[in-house]
């Protein structure tokens, strides 16, 4: 016979569903009755002053006097407080659960029971307690409002966060608090501005503090406006000069800013405050990569030792939304680690400059081997993806001028596509001079460089599909944007539909963080054809973040 099982837990759901649904069906608002209030007093005098036991008795009596105007809903709901102040969560729970059955438009009892929710880790089900018991509740109060708000954003619904965020600061427009909150959840939905707005607000009314400077700062750095935001970190800096995660983001500015050599003393200060955190690790290496200091900066990841495949683990439904605090992403990275035993030794040579970077020979005996083995081109074409976004046009920028001198150097006369959300034409000329190895301080060897690459650029619009509501899609899905959701549609299926793609018989599609860091042994063409064997020495090659999502392009 075959049998179906309800997990507690989804039985829970279902439970909490069913007596949210009755609640919102009561018309009559739920109030403490005289003998009630004074009751609760009674019971919290005697649990100070007298401890566990005389409240005991206390909640005995009530239940065997059964007093009058004093619903057994709410002796139940006290009998719940006991048990979460001298028991536990899970013995309280049954008992709120009992009272909101006796009592539906009890709204404390679905407050307390969505607290206790919350703090054992339910977080869907602890949000359908708390928004019943704002619902229910005559005139929802600031601590409620946060309550519900807090517990709808660890659970990433943050559009309904940000409703009742919203209602606390118009109940009280002087807590720093809810607008520090509300700021960092339109900053995870991408809603800039209005980020900006609330993030403003907090600092005014805490100008003194490291946190809400720190605050303005990230919300300035989302927008665009890296110069401003420098001035906010500096601030923080002058209130605590020890926060890691400060001179970080400052450092990001820096490097938006082109000011790449600038960038890498606050990387360095970060890492010395927090050595084994490797985002701090991929930010140093990003400013060494951006002043093209290629070695240097293979050098530093070097630093970053990857877990094994086993070992990644995807973000779960319960796991809690963080605060933004550094201008990188965590998502598949979330696992590796620092070698922090070589990380002194290789800073060191960092800042003494003693770090030399290569030269042309290994490309150059790569190119004469290839010549002398009778290497012939595929038809085949690189393909990028990139949004408008200024960090990673800049990642784009080193992409390709290591593939030029990494591949197409070795390899001469593969296109390469850009499909774009709206470049500049001065962005289309900065990348092309990128491709055909300008932007660098050493040229390459003329004999070298016999050829131009042809750099094509494709504008792409991404919409929703016409049998998708708008309403119905969250602007951030836990780590992933609507941009970054486009992109992974787009790879999975739009791309061969591109007429640019369709003279070609084969393509490689790399990101916008995609760095070859030494020249490849083989024609990656030649192995999708097969006319190469695999089986020599790989190439080394890494992709790294450096802006708030991850991948490169139309996140």
């Amino acid at each position: 016979m075959r049998t179906s099982v309800c997990s507690s837990r989804t039985f829970l759901a279902f439970s909490l569903l069913f007596l949210f649904t009755s609640s919102l069906c009561v018309s009559a608002v739920w109030v403490k009755t005289r003998e009630e209030r004074e009751a609760e007093a009674r019971y919290r005098i005697l649990r100070r002053d007298s401890g566990e036991s005389a409240a005991q008795h206390f909640l005995d009596r009530l239940t065997s006097d059964r007093v009058a105007m004093i619903s057994p809903a709410f002796v139940v709901y006290l009998k719940a407080n006991f048990e979460k102040e001298y028991r536990s969560l899970s013995s309280a729970i049954p008992l709120y659960f009992d009272a909101i059955r006796l009592e539906p438009s009890m709204w404390i009892a679905w407050k307390e029971v969505g607290l206790c929710l919350f703090e054992e880790g339910k977080k869907e089900q602890a949000s359908i307690a708390l928004m019943s018991a704002v619902q229910l509740e005559p005139e929802p109060s600031f601590h409620s409002a946060m309550v519900l708000a807090t517990a709808l954003n660890a659970n990433n619904k943050l559009e309904r966060a940000v409703v009742y965020y919203t209602h606390a600061v118009n109940l009280d427009n002087n807590a720093t608090s809810a607008w520090y909150d509300l700021s960092l959840t339109l900053s995870t939905m991408g809603e800039n501005e209005k980020a900006e707005k609330a993030a403003r607000r907090a600092q005014y009314l805490e100008p003194n503090t490291a946190n809400t400077n720190y605050l303005l700062g990230n919300a300035l750095m989302n927008a665009g406006k890296y110069d401003a935001a420098l001035l906010s970190f500096e601030n923080a800096l002058r209130i605590n000069p020890n926060d890691a995660g400060v001179f970080h983001n400052a450092a990001h500015c820096l490097l938006m800013l082109e000011r790449e050599e600038a960038a890498v003393k606050p990387f360095a200060r970060a890492l010395q405050l927090a050595p084994a955190n490797a985002l701090h690790v991929v930010g140093m290496g990003n400013a060494l990569r951006r002043g093209h200091r290629f070695t240097a900066f293979r050098a530093v990841l070097n630093l970053i030792k990857q877990p094994k495949l086993g070992a990644f683990v995807l973000p779960s439904s319960s796991s809690p939304i963080s605060s933004p605090t550094s201008a990188s992403s965590e998502v598949l990275n979330d696992h590796i680690s620092v070698n922090t035993s070589l990380l002194h030794h290789t800073m060191t040579q960092l800042l003494s400059n003693s770090i030399e970077e290569e030269g042309w020979g290994e490309v150059i005996q790569r190119r004469q081997a290839v010549a002398e083995r009778g290497w012939q081109k595929e038809n085949g074409v690189i393909i990028y993806l990139i949004s408008t976004k200024r960090a990673h046009y800049l990642e784009l920028c080193d992409s390709l001028h290591l593939l030029f001198k990494h591949f197409l150097l070795i390899y001469p006369g593969y296109d390469v596509v850009i499909f774009h959300e709206g470049l500049t034409q001065a962005e289309k000329d900065g990348l092309r001079r990128c491709a055909n190895g300008g932007n660098v301080e050493e040229d390459p060897p003329p004999f070298l460089h016999p050829f131009t690459p042809t750099l094509l650029f494709q504008h792409v619009h991404f919409s929703l599909p016409p049998f998708v509501d708008e309403r119905e899609v969250p602007k951030q899905y836990f780590h992933a944007s609507v941009g970054y959701r486009h992109m992974c549609r787009f790879f999975g299926g739009k791309v061969f539909e591109q007429p640019i793609l369709s003279q070609y018989d084969y393509f490689w599609r790399l990101d916008s963080d995609s760095y070859l860091l030494s020249p490849l042994p083989l024609d990656v063409f030649g192995v999708m054809s097969g006319r190469e064997k695999e089986g020599e020495e790989e190439g080394e090659g890494e992709g790294e973040e450096e802006g708030e999502e991850e991948g490169g392009g139309g996140g």
